[in-house]
């Protein structure tokens, strides 16, 4: 049987300047320990000015090197190198889980006839150790409006699928959740690998989560740009709603609804508030705690029935 190519994009950026030589290495060595036989992996440099070409040209490494316009530009510039009928994307800093990642991956895929492919991630520190508090495991797509579902460094997805869309190069942090909302949206077939795939390192843009935030936003208003919630009159005392929905979440909705967040919440209301979700009826409504938890379950209930993900 003839093994379909993947390729393998890592995008790079003055590797040496950023002492991330050795975390390189690794990933490069978890590449070449796949049991795969029909790779292609591409490098796109961002036209590094610190030695990280010659470095690049000391491992034998294929890569192309010219300026872009940040990450997902660099991606998107992969992308179109790409030879295989697979794509994926391995950060410097990340590697794979074992040997087994890529062939697993495609058996997945071809067995299913699945657009794309995603599994279970392991964050780890500088010092390699894993960050318990977020492991993805058993990522529940319900929750796709809520928070990415998976690591990007997990996917596995056809050539022809990312080509249709592309990551907007609009994003800084966050092209990858746009993107893995699209494939979604339109319906693209999907499978899941409930194994560890990859680990993750933590740090880099992503690592800022107040402009994690600030894209997010971005990327809702996009996407739900007819989104309109008017409520009248009284304040009420903020209860405790966290059981339920996280603090970056609720961070998020105060931004997108126009009212701030804190240790206590001020809401204008009235004894009938009248809120307006997707067209939803008016409702009565007699907590913040209520509304809150009301808006994101029907949030999340309104689209997963819209476009039938779940």
């Amino acid at each position: 049987m003839i093994r379909p190519k993947i390729s393998i994009i890592t995008v790079v950026y003055n590797i040496l300047e950023h002492r991330r030589k050795d975390c390189f290495i690794k990933m490069l060595d978890s590449i070449k320990s796949q049991n795969y036989g029909n790779i292609e992996h591409i490098v796109i440099d961002g036209n590094s000015n610190d030695g990280t070409k010659e470095f690049l040209k000391s491992l034998g490494v294929k890569f192309f090197s010219k300026k872009d316009n940040g990450i997902y530009d660099a991606m998107n510039n992969g992308i179109k190198k790409a030879t295989g009928k697979y794509i994926t994307f391995l950060n410097s800093d990340d590697y794979y889980f074992d040997e087994n990642v890529i062939s697993k991956s495609i058996s997945f895929l071809q067995r299913t006839n699945a657009d794309f492919s995603f599994g279970k991630t392991k964050y780890i520190d500088e010092n390699e150790n894993i960050i318990h508090g977020i492991l993805q495991e058993n990522p529940d797509i319900k929750n796709l409006f809520l928070t990415m579902p998976c690591s990007h460094q997990s996917m596995v997805i056809k050539t022809d699928v990312i080509k249709k869309y592309m990551f907007d190069t609009n994003f800084k942090i966050v092209g990858d959740y746009d993107l893995t909302l699209k494939l979604f949206l339109n319906k693209h077939k999907f499978v899941y690998i409930s194994e560890y795939l990859v680990f993750f390192r933590i740090g880099g843009a992503s690592s800022n989560i107040k402009n994690v935030h600030f894209e997010t936003i971005k990327l809702y208003k996009k996407m739900f740009n007819d989104l309109k919630i008017k409520i009248l009159n009284k304040d009420v005392e903020y209860l405790e709603y966290h059981k339920k929905i996280s603090k970056n979440m609720a961070g998020i909705l105060s931004k997108i609804v126009g009212f701030r967040i804190n240790k206590k919440l001020s809401l204008p209301l009235e004894k009938t508030k009248k809120i307006l979700i997707f067209g939803l009826p008016i409702l009565k409504i007699d907590k913040a705690e209520n509304y809150i938890n009301f808006y994101f379950m029907n949030l999340i209930k309104i689209l997963s029935i819209r476009w039938q993900i779940c």
